[in-house]
């Protein structure tokens, strides 16, 4: 699978619509991005965790505890990797160079 890289997303550029059911018990907030077109939503049950969606899962959801941490642990491991490919030798280091002696970080 291939994801082409864009501008992050702003919060500031959000609408957001606090919305409720009673079918079953429910209430959430649906966050839309208008430039992008996608559609979060986050919604929490009487008797159940709060839980986020996003418009193309296929009405697939994720636990928002669990999210949170496969982001947290997703961001702790790039963070690990960066650190190793900016170490003195390595590929994003600024000092490192390339074999013709140009500069090896971008």
């Amino acid at each position: 699978m291939t994801i082409s890289r864009s501008e992050p997303i702003r919060p500031d550029t959000l609408t957001l619509r606090f919305v409720s059911a009673n079918d079953p018990d429910s209430i959430g907030v649906e966050i839309y991005d208008p430039a992008s077109n996608m559609l979060f939503d986050v919604t929490v049950e009487r008797d159940r965790a709060p839980t986020i969606m996003f418009d193309d899962a296929c009405n697939a959801e994720f636990d928002v505890g669990e999210f949170h941490a496969l982001l947290e642990r997703c961001v702790g491991e790039l963070d690990a990797w960066k650190q190793r490919l900016e170490a003195p030798g390595e590929i994003w280091n600024p000092t490192s160079t390339r074999a013709d002696g140009g500069s090896v970080a971008q």
